[in-house]
């Protein structure tokens, strides 16, 4: 059977490569939970505003009730 050696030089190479091979996996899984998250962020903005411009519409109609029934 033939044994693997692995010298100083060698060993750095492949602990580098493993860890720039996990550096990208945990970078790839950051982007993608951040993009996920923006997207939720950006659709929960997108809810609140229609939501102001909702209740503005109702203050906008209640004002005008107000002053056409009250002189």
């Amino acid at each position: 059977m033939k044994k693997i050696f692995l010298d100083a030089p060698l060993y750095i190479k492949v602990f580098a490569s493993a860890f720039v091979a996990l550096a990208s996996l945990t970078t790839g899984a950051f982007y993608y939970v951040g993009g996920k998250l923006q997207a939720k962020y950006n659709k929960d903005l997108l809810q609140i505003h229609k939501a102001k411009e909702m209740v503005n519409a109702q203050h906008r109609q209640l004002s005008y009730y107000r002053r056409t029934t009250i002189p």
